[in-house]
């Protein structure tokens, strides 16, 4: 390990963190998100995070990178839901 590389443990530890930022901050109030579509949010986020350096990991740019990839994964998913809705209010 070099000297400024962080260790496995300060990495998965960040991940949590930010893992509890998408909890709390950045999952839709407008619709829920099915099980199978959180699985593969969560997986999306970890797999984007392993990606980063330790420089991006642990700095606050972070954030905006995790924001997008939320964002990215959830559109789809909200716009269908749109048209359901949509959908379903026309044939009532």
């Amino acid at each position: 390990m070099k000297p400024q590389e962080k260790s496995r443990g300060e990495r998965i530890a960040r991940y949590e963190e930010l893992e509890q930022y998408v909890r709390t901050e950045l999952l839709p109030y407008d619709f829920a998100l099915t099980a199978a579509q959180r699985n593969e949010l969560f997986t999306t986020v970890r797999k984007t995070l392993k990606e980063t350096t330790d420089e991006q990991l642990f700095s606050a740019i972070i954030r905006f990178t995790v924001d997008e990839t939320v964002d990215r994964k959830i559109r789809p998913w909200r716009e269908a839901n749109r048209l359901n809705e949509r959908l379903n209010g026309l044939s009532e």
